[in-house]
């Protein structure tokens, strides 16, 4: 058997596996989604994650499987099971973000002044979204790390 039919004979078994018989596959969803992770990891290098499981949860409910091995939920009291018995974003508190984030506030706004690290979170976010699709496909991990560009490594390493 020729060795491209092998893969795609793998690549079917897989799809068939994660749609009918994984553990997830009793949650709602688009069976391509379930079947590989190459619909969600598209939506994530585009920037369209967000958008995608609002219309996802719009029609499927308050679970919906978005991967085949991932779970989104809108459900408040699914929090339970995510984060335990406690419910830690009840404890955030909900107003300046640096003071969540750093416990002192960066006074932006009293300042309006340039920040580095501001202009960095563009960057960063580019790049945590190019690295969680890559994660998606574990094989490309090792891979993805050597080929992030120069730049990018360092507004990182600058963003930390």
């Amino acid at each position: 058997m020729p060795i491209c039919a092998q893969i795609a004979g793998y690549f079917l078994c897989t799809a068939l596996y994660n749609v009918y018989f994984h553990p997830l596959a009793k949650f709602p969803g688009p069976r391509l989604y379930a079947a590989s992770q190459i619909p969600i990891t598209t939506n994530r290098l585009l920037g369209d994650e967000v958008m995608t499981f609002h219309k996802l949860h719009a029609k499927y409910g308050h679970f919906v499987r978005v991967a085949p091995g991932e779970l989104s939920t809108i459900n408040p009291a699914a929090s339970k099971d995510v984060y335990g018995h406690r419910n830690p974003a009840k404890s955030i508190p909900k107003d300046f973000i640096a003071n969540c984030v750093f416990g002192n506030s960066l006074h932006l706004l009293e300042k309006m002044e340039y920040n580095p690290f501001l202009a960095n979170i563009s960057a960063v976010v580019k790049f945590s979204a190019m690295r969680r699709a890559i994660r998606s496909f574990s094989f490309m991990d090792a891979a993805f790390e050597k080929l992030i560009p120069a730049h990018m490594k360092r507004k990182r390493m600058e963003h930390a």
